[in-house]
């Protein structure tokens, strides 16, 4: 396959959208789809060299034409894996210099998933799992993209000796030529992918968005045109071939404009940027137009050369250089150093690490090398199984998390320091909070994690969802059993409270359940993941989930049936702009607010009537960033890490009045996160607050129980 100068151009043209769009650069929010035209010169490039190897043989040895499998994995390894592994190696090896050891331990994980190519897999399990959305983001992230190409490096050989194989088949007793049962092939690849595609983006967009099977026909769509180029005699005239490639460049361009964050995709967006540079692909093949000889200039060329090298370093370098200096990639200087930086990094590696192991030459007997009929059946056999299998994992992985909109019950060991319980607290509710409000002003200014207790390692070891005090039981009262479910008893006494909500609650159950229980109460505690007091299915995609909550609520009057609590608690995140159905109708995002209210104060008041005392606990003000990100290597803490009370203003009123509206009482979190309901530290008197993102940790429960003590004294529910 000849070299195309214009293919190297619009490499260029790919790497330069990304990196772009990662530098947050005004007008190119959807440069992420330069990741899309990177798939289709993958797909069309590959499959191009294959079909080329095929042919020749073919032609010198008619019906007896192969494809040496040594030959193409040795050049894909010469190509990819060295500065891909070197990457990896600096990456993990600075995060341990510059990140804490808490994400730089993360980043190892996310190397070792990199390195065996299975990156994709593995943030696919990342972005669907609720409780790992306050983490901070992977500067390996970027790997998912390579793990999709290597992943179709695997399985499009196999299918490809699959076809030339299949010589027995006849239709209509012809038997269809070899090019023809490739394209029928890939034909069927790429419809069969476009739909899930188009499904998977609907229901679920973050696995959608890194999965192999719904990228699949990206990559189908350039092999398609490999192939098609290969045999087709079709020549197109001047004027339509440069028509054609402005419409190829306006795709590009359209999408690169038009679409951001927020755009579903892939499913029928990644239509225009695959369309877009597969005719820009294909009109190069066909001629010298204008666009094509401006792609196929020395400074794109050049840039395109070191494209792989300038896409593998400039994500790593971003989040490093974000966590360390943040207010430099907010400035056009700052951006313009940074990609001067990157390109002579990138420059550097591909003179010193992609090149020299790329010109190893392959041994000539792997070129000349004939499979004779048994092995060439075996070859078939192994090639038939290993398409099989890769894509059977595929399949099943994106299923399986599809399938799975609540992660399986979390399996954690808790760590070994323990927090003991605090006593209860003497003095009135005003009293306990002004003492407590002075040590939260006193918290703004802590610019450091040393010194506190627990230390910041073993406070991030507490998991999200799983309380060491509490003991999951599978089912209770006849409740039925749900995944990830939290149902837990403490104390003995004959008064009876119950603890409700989602992950938030779960977050605050040492702080509510100790006072019940050192108060002689029996407390029960009743958690789902996202799942609010509104009876509503949630359509999230932020966290790629469809959430069905009335199993839920069923179970939650059950057991409201059954114990008869003196007292309920609510706490929870609320979601009133999110899309969601409700009684067979569905409401689209940031068109609710008024639905969800209403709902919310209407299910409040059905649990009243069940109790004699309501309280709900207001939502939690959220940091600007994880907590991760917040702590650097030596210790030091961000003080601009610190949570904004003033932005939750409007729904803690909304929720506030809504309470009241059912005769509830309402406190307001703030209270005790925050100084005068603005300022929220991520460290109160010694002790880190946040586990994530929204999430208080664990340590923080036992002082904010002191609270929640004095405030029960108050309204005499204790």
């Amino acid at each position: 396959m000849k070299f195309r100068p214009d293919i190297e151009g619009l490499r260029a043209i790919a790497v330069g959208l990304v990196v772009l769009s990662h530098l947050e650069v005004t007008g190119f929010k959807g440069g992420f789809v330069g990741v899309d035209i990177f798939f289709v010169i993958s797909g069309y490039l590959i499959t191009g060299l294959i079909t080329s190897e095929f042919d020749k043989k073919e032609l010198a040895h008619p019906g007896e034409g192969w494809v040496s499998l040594r030959t193409f994995y040795f050049r894909r390894v010469k190509r990819i894996i060295p500065v891909s592994f070197f990457v990896i190696i600096v990456t993990t090896a600075t995060s341990f210099i510059l990140l804490n050891s808490i994400r730089a331990k993360t980043v190892l994980n996310d190397a070792i998933w990199s390195a065996l190519f299975s990156a994709n897999i593995h943030f696919i399990r990342i972005a669907t799992d609720y409780f790992r959305q306050g983490a901070a983001t992977s500067p390996l992230q970027h790997y998912w993209s390579l793990a999709v190409e290597e992943q179709f490096y695997l399985v499009i050989p196999a299918l490809f000796i699959l076809a030339i194989n299949v010589r027995r088949v006849k239709i209509a007793r012809i038997s269809p030529s070899w090019g023809l049962r490739i394209k029928s092939l890939f034909s069927a690849i790429v419809i069969t992918s476009f739909i899930w595609s188009i499904f998977s983006t609907a229901n679920t967009p973050a696995s959608a968005y890194f999965s192999s099977f719904s990228r699949a026909w990206e990559l189908g769509v350039g092999a398609l045109l490999a192939v098609w180029t290969h045999q087709s005699t079709f020549k197109l005239r001047k004027v339509s071939g440069e028509i054609l490639e402005l419409i190829g460049l306006g795709l590009i361009g359209f999408s690169t404009i038009a679409y951001s964050s927020n755009t579903n995709f892939p499913g029928y967006a990644a239509l225009a940027p695959v369309l877009g540079s597969s005719l820009l692909i294909f009109c190069g093949s066909e001629g010298s137009g204008f666009i094509t000889r401006v792609l196929g200039t020395k400074i794109l060329t050049g840039l395109g050369r070191v494209s792989y090298s300038v896409y593998l370093w400039h994500w790593p370098m971003i989040i490093l250089l974000s966590a360390t200096h943040p207010h430099i990639l907010k400035t056009i200087e700052g951006k313009f150093f940074f990609v001067i930086v990157t390109l002579l990094i990138s420059y550097a590696s591909f003179k010193l690490v992609e090149q020299p192991i790329r010109q190893i030459p392959i041994p000539e007997k792997w070129r000349r090398e004939k499979y004779r009929p048994t092995k060439l059946k075996i070859l078939t056999t192994i090639a038939t199984i290993a398409a099989i299998l890769t894509v059977g994992v595929l399949v099943t992985n994106t299923i399986h998390t599809q399938n799975s909109p609540r992660p399986s019950q979390p399996i954690t060991s808790t760590p070994s320091r323990s927090v003991p319980p605090t006593a209860l607290s003497k003095g009135s509710y005003t009293q306990v909070l002004d003492k407590w409000s002075q040590k939260i002003l006193a918290s703004t200014f802590v610019a450091t994690v040393k010194g506190i207790t627990p230390s910041f390692e073993v406070t991030q070891g507490y998991d999200t969802w799983r309380n060491p005090d509490c003991t999951h039981q599978s089912t209770i009262f006849g409740v039925a059993e749900i995944k990830n479910l939290a149902i837990c008893k403490e104390g003995s006494g004959t008064n009876i409270a119950l603890f409700i909500g989602n992950s938030h609650a779960r977050m605050l159950q040492r702080a509510v359940t100790q006072p019940f229980v050192k108060s002689g109460w029996t407390i029960y505690s009743f958690f789902m993941p996202w799942c609010m007091i509104p009876n509503l299915n949630g359509i999230d995609h932020k966290f790629d989930k469809v959430y069905d909550c009335n199993l839920y609520h069923n179970d939650l009057k059950i057991l409201l049936a059954e114990i008869k609590p003196k007292a309920v608690i609510v706490s929870e995140r609320l979601f009133p702009t999110m899309s969601f159905s409700s009684a067979g109708k569905v409401y689209a995002a940031n068109t609710n607010e008024s639905v969800f209210w209403s709902l919310y104060q209407q299910e409040l008041s059905e649990i009243k009537r069940s109790t004699s005392s309501l309280i709900v606990l207001g939502v939690t003000p959220e940091l600007p960033k994880p907590i991760s990100e917040c702590v650097d290597a030596q210790s030091n803490l961000d003080l601009m890490c610190q949570a904004n009370g003033a932005a939750i203003s409007e729904t803690v009123t909304r929720q506030s009045n809504a309470t009241r509206g059912a005769g509830a009482t309402f406190i307001d979190s703030r209270d005790w996160l925050c100084y005068k309901a603005v300022a929220c530290p991520a460290i109160i008197d010694n002790t880190m607050v946040y586990k994530d993102l929204d999430h208080t940790s664990f340590p923080i429960e036992s002082k904010l129980s002191l609270l929640f003590y004095a405030f029960l004294k108050k309204h005499s529910v204790i």
